[in-house]
C-alpha cells in the first residue's frame, strides 16, 4: 500500500498544472488502515471518494482532508473504484468543514 501512495504523489508532484490545482481533492481515508483517497464528488452530507481497497459497507471511517480538517463518516456504498461514506450533520464542525471543501 505505502508504494501505491508513494507513485500517486509523486505523479501529482510531477503532474500538469490542472492535477496541481486539484491537490485539494487529495486526501487521507482512515479506517482499518490510511488509504491515499481523492475526493470526487461531495454534496450534502455525503461524499465520493476513490480509494482502494474499499473499506467495508457499515465501516466507520476518518476523512483527512487538507481544507475541511477530519471528518467522521460511515461506509454506505462501495462504488467503482471507492466509497460512499456519510457524514453527521448534526455536528457544527463537520458542517462548516464540509462548507470549506465544497468552497475549494
Amino acid at each position: 500500500m505505502g508504494a501505491i501512495m508513494a507513485k500517486r504523489l509523486r505523479f501529482v508532484s510531477r503532474g500538469s498544472q490542472a492535477l496541481r490545482n486539484r491537490k485539494a481533492d487529495l486526501c487521507v481515508l482512515m479506517g482499518e488502515s490510511p488509504r491515499l483517497a481523492a475526493l470526487k464528488e461531495i454534496a450534502g452530507n455525503r461524499a465520493v471518494l476513490e480509494a482502494q481497497p474499499a473499506p467495508a459497507i457499515g465501516s466507520v471511517v476518518e476523512l483527512h482532508h487538507p481544507e475541511g480538517g477530519v471528518l467522521t463518516g460511515n461506509v454506505v456504498d462501495v462504488v467503482r473504484n471507492g466509497v460512499r461514506i456519510a457524514f453527521n450533520m448534526g455536528d457544527r464542525a463537520t458542517r462548516f468543514a464540509v462548507n470549506a471543501i465544497t468552497r475549494s
